[in-house]
């Protein structure tokens, strides 16, 4: 059995859209056929790490909105995500190394910045 906080995640959200719990080889499989999916549970592993498990004296911070983190299931579908809220930045950006998403993740002046010097 897949083991592990990702995959119970994971086999809970998949159980929940279609009615059955899958074994180990399907979720695996639909794991990495659907991107968006895979974001969205590590999008949900980030608010409870952000909001339960880490310090809140460790400098930066995961504690972006839930929605804001949520918006990490659109992110396959970007080749560029842009933002104002620099909690959003970090969490999407992380989302988006750990999932392998090939998506840049900026600031909203970054990116003008960068149109700017076009």
């Amino acid at each position: 059995m897949a083991q592990g906080t990702f995959w119970n995640f994971a086999r809970e959200e998949y159980n929940r859209g279609g009615g059955q719990a899958p074994g180990d080889e399907p979720l695996r499989r639909f794991v990495k056929a659907c991107p968006p999916f895979q974001a969205m549970v590590l999008a949900i592993m980030m608010l409870l790490y952000g909001r339960c498990v880490r310090e809140d004296n460790i400098p930066g911070s995961y504690r972006a909105d839930r929605l804001d983190v949520l918006m990490a299931t659109y992110l396959p579908y970007c080749d560029a995500f842009v933002t104002k809220d620099s909690k959003q930045e970090t969490c999407l950006r992380e989302i988006a190394s750990e999932a392998d998403i090939d998506a840049s993740v900026s600031k909203y002046g970054r990116f003008r910045t960068g149109l700017a010097a076009l």
